[in-house]
């Protein structure tokens, strides 16, 4: 395989998918979950507030091993004692509901409460069909002084997904 001029060693995959960026030939990663949209989120001074962010299956799912890693929005921080973070999802048309094998846990919070990160094992228990939809709302605080504007909180989920590398996030 070549990329940008360089040889890469052969892949044992029987299929690999390409796209075309610009002048390059990039392989395509697996889509198994993509970042939900988000909604504007209200966020006033000197309270704590769940700011939900969510992914959706490309397909189904039985099986992830990942890293959720949260950026806190500009002049906020993490409330502190998150060191889990309950999942919920929702099936195409459905309502959304507790899931415990989706439960975020080992959170850690940087010191200055701005980064705030997870694991997620999912149980045998664990399966999300074509479309439905999963979700976490970790807290942020809004201290007394923040400065209004409108800024986004960042997240990436990076790990595996039933065996494939999948990195998504906003």
């Amino acid at each position: 395989m070549y990329r940008d001029g360089v040889e890469y060693p052969r892949s044992t995959d029987t299929t690999q998918r390409f796209r075309i960026v610009g002048d390059r030939i990039e392989p395509l990663t697996d889509e198994a979950i993509r970042a939900m949209p988000s909604s504007d989120i209200d966020l006033f001074l000197g309270t704590d507030t769940p700011v939900p962010i969510g992914v959706r299956a490309g397909r189904v799912l039985t099986e992830i091993g990942a890293d959720l890693v949260l950026t806190a929005p500009q002049g906020t921080v993490f409330a502190e004692g998150q060191s889990s973070l309950p999942g919920e999802y929702r099936n195409p048309g459905g309502v959304w509901a507790p899931a415990s094998s989706m439960t975020m846990r080992n959170g850690h919070r940087s010191a200055d409460g701005t980064t705030l990160t997870f694991r997620l094992e999912t149980g045998d228990a664990f399966r999300l069909v074509r479309g439905a939809e999963a979700r976490w709302s970790p807290v942020v605080h809004t201290p007394d002084d923040a400065v209004a504007g409108d800024y986004g909180m960042g997240w990436q989920l990076s790990g595996t997904i039933d065996g494939g590398r999948v990195r998504v996030g906003a």
